[in-house]
């Protein structure tokens, strides 16, 4: 019994490889379709593309494997019935639920390996994933600089006119033009700051002036930057180190945001998948497996 074992398992391993390769591939394929015009704007380099890919692997795998594990065991199953095996099996006292006994164990090994795979190596990999991207998301677009060239930037566009090469990384741009087309708005950031430089010139004091726009606006964010300034202002620490520590909080608390979300995606992704999506595949491919088996009279 246990040569037929390996026999069997055996028979499953090519479709259950081929099966694997595609679906990992359709989702390559889509996270490509998703990331490209990205990653092509910021024009990144193959390494860092490999990379994405390489972290995003361990979770594309645990998608793949239930899909590969129920195409293997189809075109394994199949393939028996149709040359006949089955049914010298059954010839030979070998009773359905032994034959089918090794596909369950496999099932059931497959399982287990995936769960561990999604509690111990996803989550790793998926926070390196989502630490490259992010770095990558922060890249600034590179612009032609050239002369006569325009540029947008936000709502603003940028006529460029005269523009040298001092060195490597210098540039001297000159006969610069920034106009905001017709119908675009401010944002509400900056009319906040419109405001309070209007409370300024107005005669009230810088610290009641960030006050009154960190209540306006209610977002921690905002009182937090409010409340560094006004103790900058009070001690006489450099404004510039400030705006820099400032950003810096800003940017971690965007990344760590992002970081959250990101490992919240595959556990609330899984929910459907297990409820929706694998349970048709696997009536799909039982069905036809089912009438397969009734053709060639093993039930």
């Amino acid at each position: 019994m246990r040569r037929l074992d390996r026999y069997l398992v055996g028979e499953t391993l090519l479709p259950f490889g081929i099966g694997a390769a595609a679906a990992v591939m359709l989702l390559t394929g889509g996270l490509l379709a998703e990331f490209g015009p990205l990653l092509l704007d910021r024009k990144v380099g193959m390494l860092a593309v490999l990379q994405l890919l390489l972290f995003r692997l361990p979770f594309l795998l645990v998608i793949a494997t239930p899909v590969a594990t129920a195409v293997g065991t189809a075109m394994a199953v199949s393939r028996l019935a149709r040359d006949q095996e089955v049914l010298v099996m059954r010839m030979a006292g070998v009773s359905v639920r032994r034959i089918f006994l090794p596909y369950i164990v496999m099932g059931l090994a497959m399982f287990g390996l995936t769960y561990w795979f999604q509690e111990a190596v996803v989550p790793g990999s998926g926070s390196a994933f989502k630490q490259l991207f992010f770095r990558i998301s922060l890249m600034q677009s590179q612009p032609s600089l050239a002369p006569n060239t325009v540029l947008r930037v936000r709502e603003f566009i940028f006529c460029l006119g005269f523009v040298q090469q001092r060195s490597e990384r210098v540039f001297e741009v000159q006969e610069v033009t920034a106009f905001r087309p017709k119908g675009v708005k401010a944002g509400a950031l900056s009319q906040e700051f419109s405001r309070m430089l209007r409370d300024l010139r107005a005669g009230l004091p810088r610290a009641e002036a960030l006050k009154r726009m960190a209540e306006r606006m209610d977002i921690p964010q905002i009182s937090n930057f409010t409340s560094a300034l006004i103790q900058a202002d009070r001690v006489g620490a450099n404004l510039s180190d400030t705006l820099r520590s400032q950003a810096n909080q800003r940017r971690e608390e965007r990344f760590l945001r992002a970081e959250k979300l990101a490992l919240e995606a595959p556990v609330k992704m899984m929910l459907p998948l297990v409820m929706f999506f694998f349970p048709l595949i696997f009536l799909f491919i039982g069905y036809f497996i089912y009438l397969k088996m009734i053709q060639e009279g093993i039930l």
